[in-house]
């Protein structure tokens, strides 16, 4: 039915993802709404569909066009347009949040390929580099701090880091990515010292400060 509507009646077009986008309860890629509208994407993912998609999207409901963006970037046919943009919608404020969700969401899956990791670490870098707004800096580095719970991505952001601190353009998110892994290694060294003193008292993670 929404394909048929999709291409019959251009008018519609709009109206009918607004509809999807309102009708979205969450951010689960079984939501019907989510679901729709990822099919939609990846049959339709043309740089105007994008763009119209994340004008309605963008900074009303971030974690739900990450969703949606998810199945595209992991597709074959429009994936490496999805990327393209995102790479755009990095530097600017009103996405940025968008961009964040989808990269954690490739992040932290361990089995994710190798080339869609890097993709998704050079947008979530870039997200840093570009946007100074405490709020936007703020996500990137909880995004970092969260990742690096991971062990398969904790050992990839450790490789990278280096490089990124190195290069002017990439030192605030180099940074942040070390702030994020420094901070669980702290953690991690403190919770050892309790568990060797017998004390079951949990250690609480420092939270680093912002860069400005």
């Amino acid at each position: 039915m929404l394909e048929y509507v999709w291409d019959n009646y251009d008018v519609m077009r709009r109206p009918l993802l607004t509809w999807l986008v309102t009708t979205a309860q969450n951010a689960d890629p079984e939501d019907h709404a989510v679901a729709a509208l990822a099919e939609l994407t990846v049959r339709h993912g043309t740089v105007d569909y994008l763009t119209t998609l994340g004008e309605l999207v963008g900074s009303t409901k971030p974690k739900v066009l990450g969703a949606v963006l998810e199945r595209a970037v992991r597709n074959e046919h429009v994936g490496r347009l999805a990327w393209e943009v995102l790479y755009g919608w990095a530097e600017q404020k009103s996405y940025a949040p968008a961009v964040v969700s989808l990269c954690r969401r490739i992040m932290e899956d361990s089995s994710v390929a190798a080339s869609l990791a890097k993709r998704a670490m050079v947008r979530l870098r870039r997200v840093a580099h570009k946007n100074t707004d405490d709020a936007v800096v703020s996500q990137v580095l909880e995004a970092f701090d969260d990742l690096v719970q991971h062990p398969t991505v904790a050992q990839r952001l450790v490789g990278e880091v280096h490089g990124w601190q190195q290069g002017k353009v990439s030192a605030r998110s180099g940074a942040l990515a070390f702030l994020a892994l420094m901070t669980v290694h702290r953690w991690h060294t403190v919770a050892s010292v309790h568990a060797s003193r017998g004390d079951r008292r949990t250690a609480s993670r420092p939270r680093p400060a912002l860069l400005h």
